[in-house]
């Protein structure tokens, strides 16, 4: 006797031969590993916001801290601060543009998962769990990074470089307004110095012979007497 056999399962062209063993689809399921990994991607956004507004507070502390102290302390301690103050500021913004970056990724994520409600409120919750891997918001950050290794390579080997956004667009124009702003204020002591620093530069150049020497001015002939004979 015969043994019926059973239909074949048809997979939609949509999903493909990966999706199909992706496991069985519950909604309720599906919609909570999306839900769990959205709060998580927005309490990582807050958190970036709130550390760069430390930062913010650490750079403006950091630059009255040390035009205070350093006020009439001479040229030597002056200069020795608004380095270092210039170093550190750097530095906080430089630290800011890797949080930024970090913010773009998380916030590019989570307008995915937005996306994914929307198909799940539309009915096709399935299609977007064989489409769209959930959680995946660390797989992002590698492939992010291997993505941008990958170009330089690429670039390194075609001789083609592409000119990458400048600090002012990728942090903004105001947050890196804000520290040129710092920068410049950090200076202050070091301006307070300008007798000082135009005595010094002076000093050096005599030293050094690079001023000019003065020409000597010719000096009067005197006149010669005539002898009168008698």
């Amino acid at each position: 006797m015969p043994v019926p056999q059973q239909p074949r399962e048809q997979s939609s062209p949509r999903i493909g031969t990966r999706g199909r063993f992706r496991g069985q689809y519950c909604e309720d399921d599906f919609r909570s590993l999306v839900s769990n990994e959205y709060q998580m991607l927005q309490d990582k956004i807050d958190k970036i916001g709130a550390f760069r507004f430390t930062i913010k507070g650490w750079s403006v502390t950091v630059v009255i801290a040390g035009t205070i102290t350093t006020s009439g302390k001479g040229l030597a301690v002056a200069g020795a601060t608004t380095l270092g103050l210039l170093v550190l500021l750097l530095f906080f913004l430089l630290l800011e543009d890797e949080q930024e970056r970090l913010k773009r990724l998380y916030g590019g994520r989570a307008v995915q998962l937005e996306d994914v409600f929307r198909r799940i409120a539309d009915g096709k919750g399935e299609e977007a769990f064989r489409t769209v891997p959930v959680p995946y918001t660390a797989h992002d950050s590698i492939l992010a990074v291997l993505k941008e290794k990958s170009r330089g390579r690429w670039a390194e080997r075609t001789g083609r470089l592409r000119k990458k956004p400048g600090i002012w667009r990728r942090v903004g124009p105001l947050h890196t307004l804000f520290y040129v702003m710092l920068m410049l204020l950090s200076m202050g002591p070091l301006a307070a110095q300008h007798k000082q620093i135009a005595k010094s530069i002076e000093d050096f150049r005599q030293i050094s012979g690079f001023a000019e020497k003065p020409t000597p001015s010719p000096q009067p002939v005197a006149p010669k007497l005539k002898m009168s004979g008698k």
